[in-house]
């Protein structure tokens, strides 16, 4: 038993040793450890600083009630907000009122949470006064593309202005013109609005306005290509559209342009390819197999054709006749498998 309860203390003193360096297992004085990413600090006595500010080598520090060293966050004391940097030594701003701060050149904006305690605005977009701003790390920006939402796994752009209030809603920057939201996000492979709304333009992956052919899928959540076309100035086309000789139809309801299949338009109805453009000739149904045939016009119906010497029938639905027989104007026919004629 003495021996089994000998190895035990030895494992507990051995594991120790490895979970906490070897100093503060010795109860280092006046010194600084490191365990994992975690410092803490031991005084003169050989106690733990723990919950609270302390002046150490020069500078003040906070470690919470586990004694672990507080960095790059603020921290409210006793009514104070304190601003403390990434090697943990307090930064010198603080501020027991709420407002903005100018420290070094740098500056903050410190507010009141619902339970009273103040606190800075730490990473993201506020309003202040009416206007939009952002924070990165605590401190304001200004002057640029900044993405300030660091926490989020794809986070959004803004644009901080000369005077730091953040662009919002349409803005030109350089020759390029963005959409912003109202709390300063970038739109970026969304839809955007304009003319009170008449207007519809789509943002690309880099804000800028999309201009002739887009492929919006990633807008749309549509599972395959989601064409649509945009004019000059970004606005969304509808209806017939002509492109490099080939005309094209862009559903008056979405914008989508119109592929693989058959559409009515003015009570005619057209068969468009793959490719979106009008087909001209044959067309082949995608879903069905079918056979129709296409022309500028629209597609035949209930009447004859002739092609590479062969006649052929195009029913009253459009769909050629194949494979059997058909009585047409009182006359029985009889069609091969391509469709032709055979008596």
């Amino acid at each position: 038993m003495k021996k089994l309860l000998s190895f035990l203390l030895a494992l507990t003193l051995l594991l120790t040793a490895l979970a906490v360096p070897a100093s503060a297992a010795r109860l280092a004085r006046n010194a600084w450890i490191q365990n994992g990413t975690d410092w803490y600090y031991y005084d003169a006595a050989g106690n733990l600083l723990k919950n609270g500010m302390y002046y150490v080598d020069g500078a003040w520090y906070y470690f919470n009630t586990n004694g672990v060293m507080a960095h790059n966050v603020a921290v409210t004391q006793n009514g104070t907000a304190y601003l403390f940097g990434q090697n943990g030594a307090w930064t010198g701003v603080s501020t027991a009122t709420p407002g903005w701060i100018v420290r070094g050149g740098k500056t903050y904006y410190a507010t009141v949470d619902p339970r009273g305690l103040i606190y800075f605005y730490r990473h993201g977009t506020f309003r202040i006064d009416g206007q939009q701003y952002a924070f990165r790390n605590y401190e304001l920006l200004t002057g640029g593309w900044y993405q300030p939402w660091i926490d989020d796994a794809n986070p959004a752009w803004v644009y901080a202005n000369g005077n730091s209030t953040l662009a919002t809603g349409w803005t030109k920057i350089g020759k390029e013109w963005y959409f912003f939201a109202e709390n300063g996000a970038m739109y970026a492979n969304q839809w955007a609005s304009g003319a009170g709304g008449t207007r519809k333009y789509f943002m690309k992956g880099d804000g800028t306005i999309a201009t002739g052919w887009q492929d919006v899928r990633l807008a749309t959540g549509s599972q395959g290509p989601d064409w649509r076309f945009f004019s000059a100035d970004g606005v969304m086309q509808v209806g017939w559209l002509k492109d490099g000789g080939s005309w094209y139809y862009l559903n008056p309801a979405d914008g989508k342009m119109v592929a693989n299949a058959l559409w009515e338009i003015d009570r005619e109805v057209y068969a468009f390819d793959a490719s979106g453009k009008i087909a001209r000739g044959w067309w082949r149904h995608p879903v069905t197999g079918d056979y129709y045939y296409s022309a500028a016009d629209g597609i035949y119906f209930s009447r004859w054709l002739k092609d590479g010497g062969a006649w052929y029938y195009l029913g009253e639905n459009g769909i050629m006749m194949s494979g059997g027989s058909a009585t047409i104007g009182g006359v029985t026919y009889t069609f091969g498998p391509s469709g032709a004629l055979i008596q």
